[in-house]
């Protein structure tokens, strides 16, 4: 598990998976919006690039 990239240490912790990084600095840094509906904004385009990039990655050459 630790011997992955990205890792971040913060606050005695090694931190590793992208989303549990983001997730881990959004809530310590107030970032995740200043409410429910904020929050559920963040999260369609988060998913929605993630569906992007994955699409590409499948298909590079289209």
């Amino acid at each position: 598990m630790f011997e992955q990239v990205p890792m971040v240490e913060m606050d005695g912790m090694k931190l590793v998976q992208s989303k549990a990084i983001m997730n881990y600095i959004s809530a310590k840094y107030n970032l995740y919006g200043k409410d429910l509906k904020e929050r559920v904004m963040i999260d369609m385009y988060a998913e929605g690039l993630r569906d992007l990039m994955e699409m590409i990655m499948k298909h590079p050459f289209l």
